[in-house]
């Protein structure tokens, strides 16, 4: 399971979204197009307010491969700058539950795997699930839920 079609479609978005507030920042800037400096100064707040949200909302390109004895995520942030491929290669009879945890009233969604250890269960830094959608998402959640040790 990937989530390829929906990453290129937000990618898409916030990079149209972006290019289109700066092409028109910067023409307000160089031509007088009726544009005060308050509307400038709100481009400016947009622009920058949407690269935190993408960046820090959990927009990630999502990769599942499973066998028998083992699965992985394979994952990195859709930002388009420090972006950091990462691998968690979780044995199933390791692997102990998940958690999904929501944010600004469900618009971003992280997903925390646990794996039982000889010290103790231990937890994975996040993964930014916002870019999947609702049917990947019960995808995802029901594979992980198959797989969950139960105590």
């Amino acid at each position: 399971m990937n989530n390829k079609k929906n990453a290129a479609i937000i990618t898409r978005f916030f990079a149209t979204t972006w290019l289109l507030t700066l092409i028109l920042l910067v023409v307000s800037l160089l031509w007088e197009i009726g544009l005060g400096q308050i509307a400038q100064i709100g481009l400016i707040v947009f622009l920058l307010l949407s690269a935190i949200v993408f960046y820090a909302g959990g927009f990630f390109y999502i990769e599942v491969e499973a066998d028998k004895s083992s699965f992985k995520i394979k994952h990195y942030n859709l930002f388009p700058f420090w972006q950091e491929y990462k691998i968690y290669q979780i044995a199933t009879d390791r692997y102990s539950k998940y958690q999904v945890k929501k944010s600004f009233a469900g618009m971003f969604s992280w997903l925390y795997l646990f794996e039982q250890t000889s010290r103790g269960l231990a937890k994975y830094p996040a993964i930014g699930i916002s870019a999947l959608s609702s049917s990947q998402l019960k995808t995802l959640t029901d594979y992980l839920e198959t797989i969950k040790k139960n105590p």
